[in-house]
């Protein structure tokens, strides 16, 4: 019993061992990746979206072997489910606040559609004014080739503090999404080698048997030859007989370690593509809402690229400066202004400051319309992005809530988890 206490004590060391080596394994083989990302990111194209390399990418969370009889297996399954199950919640209370705030522009539009009479004639008066006037104050700006559409300027203007952080973060999140990729390519290889690796070892493991099957045979049948000979022929087999039980003896020997080493081999190596598969989830997860995030930035902004947006934010810039310089008819502007925004006040329109740069809209259906489009659009990117999360959350909550069913003991272990990362269900 001593015996065999060691030996398991040992093969536990040994695949804790195994494990450990995986992840720095997979730790230094992301180093690299960064190190060459770096590189390459001071030679990318801006114009070049890689959408051949996207194609190729699966996003799909994969699902992965357990051991549920294991309660390392059973750990590991469990801390990688909560890992998915923090990420998703993090993600979806972000996207929830933007949606918030989406909202809240689209319920102010239903508001303006509802004023009548005077005093929807009183505001579309001031609205005309204000854009006329707004024109008249960009035409110098035209004739000094500012390369910036008005309607991008005035989106520009309304989010002139926030837009140097977007633009910061949004070039973030592409340098981050290719490091991503790189990660999810090696991830991607390093799986496929340990499935290749687990196909060799069953198929060692078959072919021994096959090898144990025929020595077997083999060696019976020689035995009984040696038998008849030696009952029917009166010769003394004794020699050849004990030969052929010694050969039985190291092969049996042999076949016995051999299969033990597969198994072994085959274990391990299911613990690594375990490792390889949870990395794999967790950093597909990231993807896909870092893909989210540039998409929404680029649709916010109508741009394609964070060089795209940086150059019209330089053209801004320029546009601005200009701009400080042009106080014709500034008084005027700000009168009819200021009469529309008390008759928006009235109808307790929530974000007054945004209809001075959208003045067009109130005088214009179809750009109203289209400001509602582009709205529901931000809007359905947002739900999208918290529906995909919501279903990790739930698939990850229904693969702990699967795993308690099947092995109950496991409930305190699933518990004590959820606890320790402060998850409610």
């Amino acid at each position: 019993m001593g015996l065999l206490s060691r030996f398991r004590k040992k093969k536990i060391q040994e695949e804790k061992d195994a494990g450990q080596e995986f992840l720095e394994m997979a730790y230094a083989m992301k180093k690299i990746s960064q190190e060459r990302q770096k590189k390459q990111v001071a030679k990318k194209n801006a114009t070049d979206p890689e959408v051949e390399d996207d194609k190729i990418i699966s996003t799909e969370i994969e699902n992965y072997d357990v051991d549920f009889h294991s309660k390392a297996d059973r750990e590991r399954y469990i801390r990688g489910y909560c890992e998915q199950i923090i990420e998703a919640s993090r993600q979806n209370e972000e996207a929830k606040l933007e949606y918030q705030a989406v909202t809240s522009y689209l319920t102010d539009i239903q508001k303006i559609d509802r004023i009548e009479g005077e005093e929807k004639e009183s505001l579309v008066d001031a609205a005309r004014n204000v854009v006329t006037l707004t024109r008249e104050r960009h035409e110098y700006q035209d004739k000094k080739e500012i390369k910036l559409a008005e309607k991008q300027y005035k989106y520009f203007e309304k989010n002139e503090a926030q837009l140097p952080e977007d633009i910061k973060k949004l070039d973030e999140y592409e340098s981050y999404n290719s490091k991503i990729k790189n990660d999810m390519r090696h991830l991607e290889g390093e799986k496929s080698v340990l499935r290749h690796q687990k196909k060799e070892y069953a198929a060692s493991q078959r072919y021994l048997k096959k090898i144990a099957i025929t020595t077997s045979i083999l060696v019976f049948t020689m035995v009984v030859l040696f038998y008849v000979l030696d009952t029917v022929a009166g010769r003394n087999m004794q020699l050849p007989y004990l030969l052929t039980i010694a050969l039985a003896g190291i092969s049996g020997l042999y076949i016995f370690l051999e299969g033990r080493k597969n198994a072994y081999n085959l274990k391990l190596t299911q613990i690594k593509l375990n490792k390889a598969i949870t990395l794999l989830n967790t950093v597909k997860i990231k993807y896909v809402n870092s893909t989210n995030c540039i998409d929404y930035a680029c649709r916010k902004y109508n741009v394609n690229s964070a060089m795209e947006l940086r150059f019209q934010w330089e053209q801004y810039s320029k546009a601005k400066k200009l701009q400080q310089e042009l106080v014709r008819n500034t008084e005027k502007m700000n009168e009819h202004n200021k009469k529309m925004l008390e008759i928006l006040k009235n109808h307790e329109i929530s974000d007054l400051d945004i209809w001075t740069y959208q003045a067009g809209a109130l005088i214009d259906g179809k750009e109203m319309v289209e400001i509602r489009h582009r709205l529901n659009g931000r809007r359905q990117k947002i739900r999208e992005r918290i529906e995909y999360n919501t279903n990790i959350r739930e698939k990850g909550f229904a693969k702990l809530t699967d795993l308690v069913e099947k092995i109950p003991e496991a409930k305190q272990e699933v518990a004590k988890v959820l606890e320790e990362n402060h998850i409610t269900v």
